[in-house]
């Protein structure tokens, strides 16, 4: 993710704690929220097994929308901690998608994987959304 226009590390560790092997070239932008991030699974009523991380994603996402920053990108990344991600390759994918009369992208999400293999939804360790889509997300995630 550091060979992005830009970078927005969550974790609930500091950037300290999270590179002090000293394999960072620069100073990555990190922000420690509270509680840990592990979270148990459950079965639902489909018998399917559900991680409970929706608190986690929330404290993430709120991070996300008060600083603002993806403003400044047409796209924003959510990345599982073990994805990788090619830069190169996504602005080629992602750049190849309408934008309005404003030259911005339209409000898309674009994810890696339609289902995970439990057969849940919006799951993917890759999640693309355009600016109008978090602009979008932000003023109705108190309904998600």
């Amino acid at each position: 993710i550091f060979a992005c226009d830009g970078h927005l590390v969550v974790s609930n560790m500091s950037a300290q704690e999270l590179f002090s092997d000293g394999m960072v070239f620069h100073n990555p932008r990190v922000v420690k929220i509270s509680g840990p991030i592990w979270a148990p699974a459950t079965r639902g009523s489909d018998g399917r097994a559900h991680v409970q991380n929706s608190p986690v994603f929330q404290q993430v996402w709120e991070v996300l929308f008060q600083d603002g920053t993806f403003r400044q990108h047409d796209w924003t990344l959510k990345l599982d901690v073990d994805a990788v991600a090619i830069p190169q390759r996504l602005r080629v994918v992602l750049g190849g998608h309408k934008r309005d009369e404003d030259g911005r992208y339209n409000s898309l999400y674009i994810q890696n994987a339609a289902t995970d293999t439990n057969g849940n939804l919006l799951h993917g360790p890759v999640e693309a959304l355009s600016t109008a889509a978090v602009e979008i997300f932000a003023t109705r995630a108190n309904k998600c």
